[in-house]
């Protein structure tokens, strides 16, 4: 009896090893994953801070070759208040600010 005893002993506590070990690669398992998620969200934002740059430069050339049109330039810093500030940016515009007076520096 001290036998069926001892091995029902020895079978609970394998099952009980078992368990614990599945248990922990679940968890290693599951860790793992949110790391990668994380890492693919953190590189996400790193393409769409790459992507955003890009089209601020792009936009940034496109208002430059829109400025050096001497004939449309003083229409388009009328019409749109982010280039005329991309002129004053780029220092081919001075605002006097007190009278509003508008001077072209090239």
């Amino acid at each position: 009896l001290q036998e069926e005893v001892d091995q029902h002993e020895i079978g609970v506590c394998r099952e009980r090893a078992n368990a614990a070990r599945f248990k922990r690669r679940i968890a290693d398992d599951t860790q793992e994953m949110w790391g990668n998620l994380r890492n693919e969200a953190m590189q996400t934002m790193i393409d769409l801070d790459r992507a955003s740059l890009q089209a601020n430069t792009n936009q940034e050339r496109q208002h430059l070759l829109m400025l050096q049109d001497k004939s449309n330039r003083d229409m388009l810093v009328a019409r749109c208040p982010k280039i005329r500030q991309r002129a004053i940016e780029f220092g081919k515009l001075h605002v006097d600010e007190s009278s509003g007076a508008v001077t072209w520096l090239d």
